[in-house]
Order: C-alpha cells, then sequence, then structure tokens
C-alpha cells in the first residue's frame, strides 16, 4: 500500500508539473513569452495547486486536461494556417493562391483533452463550448471577402464534428464505468453509472438533506471568491489577477478587435468563475481548472506595468 501511495503521489505530482507546463503556453502565444514564464511562476507558488498535487485526486488531473483543452481552442482561433490552392483567372491562367484554413490536428487533440477531462469530471463537458467559439473567433479574425468562404466554414463544422465523435470514443475508453458493454461497442448507457451521477449531483446541490451539507447553509455568493482570494491564490497575486483581468477586459472594450486575440480565455475564465460561486457549494477546489489561468492574467498584469514603466520619458 506505501508503495502504491508513492506511485500514485508521483503521478499527482508529474501532473501538476505538465499544468505549469502547458500554463504558460497561452500566455506566450498571446502575449509574449515573459507574460507565460511569469504565469507559470504564479501558478507555481499557487497554494491550493501546491496542496492538491501532495494527493492523488481528481482536481489535478482534471484542470490538466482542461487546460490543454483550452490551449488548444486559444491555437484554433489564433491559428494562421493556410493551404494552396489553384486558382484560374479570367484569361485561363492557373496559378496557386493560399487561402485560410483550419489545423485538423487540433480538433483532434481537443477531442482528446475534452474526453479525458469528461472521463475524470462529468460537469468538464462545458469545455467543449470554447472550441465553437475559437472557430468563430477564426473566421471573425479574416479579412471580409475571405471571413465566410464555403470551404472554410465546412471545415470549421466537420472538424468540430470530428472532435465531438473522437471526444466520446475517448470518454468511451477511459471511463468504461459509463457503459454496459460487453465489449468496446457495447455502447449502452450504464443505468447504474447515472443514478450515481444523479445522486452525486443532488449531493452537492443541496436536494439532500445530509450532514456535509450543512456547512453550505447561507454561504453568500462571494463566499468562494473570498476562499479563492484569501487562501486559494493569497492576496497578492489575486491582486494582480484581478487587476489584470479587468485590465484586458476594458481594453478588449476599448481597442476596436482586440477581442478576438483574448476573448476566448478571458470568457472561459469568468464563465467559469461565475459558475462554480453561484453553486450550492463553492468549494475552493472546484475552482482549480482556472488557476493557471488566473496565474496568466497575474503575469499579464505585471509584463504590462512594467512595459509602461520602461517607456515613460526618463526624469531630468
Amino acid at each position: 500500500d506505501c508503495q502504491v501511495d508513492l506511485v500514485a503521489r508521483a503521478v499527482a505530482v508529474s501532473a501538476d508539473l505538465l499544468v505549469l507546463v502547458l500554463g504558460s503556453l497561452p500566455g506566450s502565444r498571446l502575449a509574449d513569452s515573459r507574460v507565460g514564464l511569469f504565469g507559470a511562476a504564479f501558478s507555481a507558488f499557487a497554494v491550493l495547486q501546491i496542496q492538491i498535487a501532495h494527493y492523488f485526486t481528481v482536481d489535478t488531473f482534471l484542470t490538466l486536461f482542461m487546460l490543454l483543452a483550452m490551449y488548444l481552442a486559444v491555437r484554433v482561433a489564433t491559428s494562421d494556417f493556410t493551404v494552396d490552392r489553384v486558382v484560374t483567372d479570367e484569361d485561363g491562367t492557373q496559378h496557386a493562391v493560399a487561402f485560410p484554413d483550419f489545423r485538423f490536428v487540433h480538433f483532434l487533440l481537443f477531442g482528446l483533452a475534452l474526453g479525458m477531462a469528461v472521463a475524470s469530471k462529468v460537469s468538464a463537458v462545458f469545455i467543449c463550448l470554447t472550441l465553437p467559439l475559437a472557430v468563430y473567433v477564426r473566421l471573425r479574425r479574416l479579412p471580409p471577402e475571405q471571413r465566410w468562404d464555403r470551404r472554410l466554414a465546412r471545415n470549421g463544422v466537420i472538424y468540430l464534428a470530428v472532435a465531438a465523435v473522437f471526444s466520446f470514443i475517448v470518454f468511451r475508453v477511459f471511463q468504461p464505468y459509463a457503459f454496459n458493454g460487453p465489449g468496446f461497442f457495447g455502447m449502452t448507457i450504464n443505468p447504474h453509472w447515472i443514478d450515481t451521477i444523479k445522486r452525486l449531483s443532488e449531493f452537492v446541490s443541496g436536494e439532500v438533506d445530509w450532514p456535509p451539507s450543512i456547512q453550505w447553509a447561507r454561504r453568500g455568493v462571494f463566499f468562494g471568491a473570498k476562499n479563492l482570494i484569501l487562501w486559494g491564490v493569497g492576496l497578492p497575486m489575486a491582486l494582480m489577477a484581478g487587476t489584470g483581468f479587468v485590465w484586458l477586459g476594458l481594453r478588449m472594450l476599448r481597442t476596436p478587435n482586440a477581442w478576438l486575440k483574448h476573448i476566448v480565455p478571458w470568457a472561459w475564465t469568468l464563465g467559469f468563475f461565475v459558475w462554480q460561486s453561484l453553486g450550492f457549494n463553492p468549494t475552493m477546489r472546484y475552482f482549480l481548472p482556472i488557476y493557471p489561468l488566473i496565474a496568466l492574467y497575474a503575469g499579464w498584469c505585471l509584463v504590462t506595468l512594467w512595459d509602461r514603466y520602461q517607456a515613460r520619458e526618463p526624469r531630468e
């Protein structure tokens, strides 16, 4: 048992280290490497991430897979991938023209990440909303004459469907208890698994009166945010992250088309935070999937403040 415990803890720590590495990538892609580096550093010092990494629980793995899905959605939204198509001019001359397209591998990997996240925790399914948003953002980033190209729009729809099917296959492999079987092609849903999910949902929603739920009675809507700020990440990091998040939101409102670059992770962070805050039991660890993104906004705030300080004219 001791050896199993050591292996389990080592796997959990390894997953958390991957979260740190992966968490730096969205910041590096959307801003620069400094934002990614500071985001990873802030994430490494987040109290709850350190604590949860000591235990073989679902939260670290859930965070890893959801963060991977988020990063792939960012890649879809910000990709400048093109393919050559043969175009015939009016005079019959044919030549190759670069047209925008999606990278199929990003959708496939998103399906993998989504399936593994949902296999870890069913509520992770909502991360799927980031991929259609990313496709829309990618289309909006194009010039008007290319924005609604039939081939590009068709590929976007097809790739979304492939990602959904592949995520279901991955879920079938990594969550076999959800199906009756026998064998891989036994795709009927296991009613006992459904009953278990419903029962757990009743516990965490307060529909069932059982002792652990009493602690959540009359908790305010800001209870989860308060715990996240004071104990989850700490007040200094929370202040920088909150400032960076609001600052970036205002920049997206004031600067034309700035939202096209940042809206996918920004909207997901806000939506996930509000969703968990409004829940009956806003447990601090339920917010863990957005901790790496919170750390990135703290890093963005720090780097932006430093750049503005450096840009000031020297005093005489």
